[in-house]
């Protein structure tokens, strides 16, 4: 196959779902083995590795990521953990309708509208959601952000998703369209020499749609060119830029050529710049200030926000505090960058 094929598709997810699992609730695409989880191999890493081990080379692998989620009818109402009781798939979703099977934009939207609650496995790294005697295992924002930079950092080919229409493509949940689309393209479309791996080459998505064969996209960066009333001055913040639609973080930060941890630094009370609105403010420039670059630590395996914090010299409120970013200091990931 290595010697054939360029590209193979690895379909890492429907490792678990309730149609040929019906008892018992598990996470459709866990990205690393949760110990809650006796089923041994069925995870995202073990998966690409055992391809890997069988010689197919690394940058020939495309690790497929699953923009729905696989849901359960649970026995009780308040069922929140990974392998409760469950009696089958749950009812179909208003849209996808196929039952046990939801589209992301449905669960996102349940969530907003409060039927269903967010729960995050931070050993199996990804998330799941309970509400109204549903059980439903999918990838987020959070989880295809993790999912992505391992991609990156494995040094493997690129990554695949099933399937777009899935997305939030109206930008109900996150004022934004096809938020997990965005994460996964501002992960793989780093500079070039951040992003290029160990064979040489840079990660790329390959977009499946219903009914359509997926092809490369290459992880080229638009540059907008700025309009007229896009920028404003204060006396903290030397250039202010008013966000326009369509306008990504990472797009932002190429358009003045600064880093998306300066972006990060100038922006302090931005908590996540994964979703920023039409009309919003964000500072790309401080005043009479020459920028220096930020100091980073890579993730090792295994490595704690301690650890990291200690071998540093600084506190762990320091560096919580240095990357406002960082939603959950529990999932800590390998590749995963953070400002020291």
């Amino acid at each position: 196959m290595a010697r054939t094929l360029d590209i193979i598709n690895l379909m890492a997810y429907d490792f678990h779902g309730p149609t040929w699992e019906p008892n018992k609730t598990n996470h459709n695409a866990p990205l690393i083995k949760s110990p809650s989880d006796p089923s041994l191999g069925l995870n995202v890493e073990s998966l690409v590795r055992e391809w890997e081990i069988a010689g197919i080379p690394k940058s020939s692998i495309s690790v497929g990521l699953a923009l729905y989620g696989r849901a359960w009818t649970v026995a009780h109402p308040d069922s929140v953990g990974v392998g409760v009781a469950a009696l089958g798939p749950a009812p179909g979703g208003a849209f996808t309708e196929e039952p046990g099977y939801y589209g992301f934009f449905e669960i996102c939207a349940g969530i907003k509208a409060g039927q269903l609650k967010r729960q995050f496995d931070r050993y199996a790294r990804v998330p799941h959601a309970n509400g109204q005697n549903i059980w439903v295992s999918y990838d987020d924002v959070e989880s295809i952000r993790q999912k992505a930079m391992w991609v990156r950092q494995s040094g493997y080919g690129g990554v695949f998703v099933w399937e777009m229409s899935l997305d939030d493509f109206r930008g109900a949940c996150f004022q934004t369209r096809y938020p997990l689309l965005q994460t996964i393209k501002r992960v793989l479309a780093t500079p070039l020499l951040e992003s290029k791996t160990a064979g040489g080459h840079t990660p790329v998505l390959f977009l499946n749609m219903t009914g359509q064969q997926g092809g490369a996209m290459a992880p080229a960066v638009e540059r907008p060119t700025p309009s007229l009333g896009s920028f404003s001055k204060s006396s903290t913040c030397a250039t202010y830029y008013h966000v326009k639609s369509g306008d990504t973080a990472w797009n932002i930060a190429r358009q003045f050529d600064i880093s998306l941890q300066d972006l990060r630094q100038y922006n302090p009370g931005k908590v996540d710049l994964d979703f920023i609105t039409q009309g919003e403010k964000l500072c790309v420039a401080l005043p009479n200030l020459q920028r220096k670059a930020a100091k980073m630590h890579i993730v090792q395996r295994g490595e704690t926000a301690w650890d990291i914090a200690n071998s540093h010299g600084i506190a762990l409120t320091d560096l919580q505090q240095r990357n406002p970013w960082k939603k959950d200091w529990d999932a800590l990931f390998p590749g995963e960058e953070l400002q020291i």
